[in-house]
């Protein structure tokens, strides 16, 4: 059984920065960016000059770990980075 810690030991969940989020994509060769939308924050990766929308949020932060959960359940990965 997986215990939840309040500090994350591996990959992103809940609790990641941006920061943390923004490094798994780059692991990945993947750049995140925002976008400002009226009802908060677009979160974009581009990968070899393709751009994908993956995300939106209230905040940027929100955004990210909503596109990083996104990126891994369309490539059907565990989150690790």
């Amino acid at each position: 059984m997986t215990q939840r810690t309040e500090h994350p030991t591996s990959g992103i969940d809940d609790t990641s920065t941006l920061a943390e989020i923004d490094d798994a994509f780059a692991r990945q060769g993947i750049q995140l960016a925002f976008r400002p939308v009226s009802d908060g924050w677009e979160a974009v990766i581009a990968a070899h000059g393709a751009e994908t929308i993956l995300a939106r949020g209230d905040t940027r932060l929100e955004a990210a770990r909503q596109a990083w959960a996104a990126y891994v359940e369309r490539n059907g990965g565990t989150g690790e980075s």
